[in-house]
């Protein structure tokens, strides 16, 4: 949101270019998030994000993309909130506000689609496998590199 005096708030465009680099910013501090949840072991809940991921391989075989998205969402609240870094769980939230999937409901027929959220699922496996690991080097590596890629920008849009 924008403020433009005597004119009021106007909603501010959310360009690919725009969400690319949100893109990078989030995978950058998600990473830092990461490395920071392993330093506090007894804050990871593992067995949660075990959970979620099972719902989220449930909502994508079912084509159920909107509860997928919020079950990814809080798949990453798990360890951003384990990193005991309140500021920085407050600028990721922030940043997160400003994105959006596409709708769902016109994805539930579209078989890219699908293949997207199963490569998604994947990847939320592989964040799992690397806090298991405590891999803190290859966690924030694929959190930055691979999870939040610019590929994947353009299946945001403006809220």
């Amino acid at each position: 949101i924008e403020h433009i005096p005597r004119r009021g708030f106007f909603t501010r465009e959310l360009t690919l270019e725009r969400v690319e680099n949100l893109y990078r910013i989030i995978g950058n501090l998600e990473g830092l998030a990461a490395v920071q949840a392993l330093e506090n072991p007894g804050e990871l809940d593992l067995g949660e994000m075990r959970h979620l991921l099972s719902e989220m391989e449930t909502a994508c075989t079912e084509r159920k993309f909107e509860a997928y998205h919020r079950l990814q969402y809080s798949f990453h609240d798990v360890f951003i909130h384990a990193s005991r870094n309140e500021d920085l769980a407050q600028i990721l939230a922030n940043l997160k506000k400003m994105l959006v999937s596409r709708e769902y409901q016109h994805r539930s027929e579209d078989k890219d689609s699908v293949a997207l959220y199963g490569k998604m699922t994947e990847e939320h496996r592989r964040i799992l496998e690397l806090f298991e690991a405590g891999d803190r080097e290859k966690l924030q590596t694929f959190l930055r590199d691979e999870h939040w890629n610019v590929k994947y920008a353009y299946y945001q849009t403006y809220v």
